[in-house]
């Protein structure tokens, strides 16, 4: 258990003579590694934070970002990656007595969904054109539709935000008669 705690050694010789040696040993508490994160789109930042549980002040802190990039030593890092993946994130901590933790997590950065809706479209009155969004998770239109496609025959400028993954793209098309 942690705490200051008396150790005694006692050894006999060949002869049977007796020495005792005492010492006082000290156990602390180690830190109890533990961070959030969470889920980043291609090219936006992603906060890490460091929320250890320790019994000492750090001594020592280390984030591997597991995409080759520096190490970093603060309590929270806000970091970019460059390519879609899973990347193994590492944070090591130290503290002043010496007693170590780590943890590992991976985090998973996703693309934006590709999203085109085409040109702009000329309607005779009376037509009506389909506006057709790439596939994605979840739409949302201007008009509060939330299907892949939405059918128009008036005059106005028509968006969507797809979602794939809480990453969001979107896109405008003119529709004029």
């Amino acid at each position: 258990t942690p705490g200051s705690h008396e150790v005694q050694l006692i050894a006999t010789n060949s002869v049977g003579c007796p020495d005792t040696l005492v010492q006082q040993v000290s156990v602390f508490v180690p830190p109890s590694v533990d961070l959030t994160h969470g889920t980043p789109c291609l090219g936006e930042p992603i906060d890490l934070a460091d929320i250890s549980t320790l019994s000492a002040p750090i001594a020592q802190r280390i984030w591997n970002l597991g995409d080759g990039s520096p190490f970093e030593n603060s309590g929270t890092v806000t970091h970019i990656y460059t390519a879609v993946g899973t990347y193994d994130v590492t944070l090591f901590v130290e503290d002043t007595n010496g007693c170590r933790d780590s943890t590992e997590v991976t985090v998973t950065v996703n693309a934006a969904p590709f999203i085109d809706l085409g040109p702009d479209h000329a309607l005779c009155p009376g037509d009506e054109v389909t506006i057709q969004a790439d596939p994605a998770q979840t739409y949302l239109w201007n008009t509060q539709a939330t299907t892949s496609s939405i059918v128009v025959s008036g005059n106005g400028t028509y968006w969507v935000a797809a979602n794939d993954f809480g990453c969001i793209t979107r896109d405008t098309v003119v529709v004029a008669t």
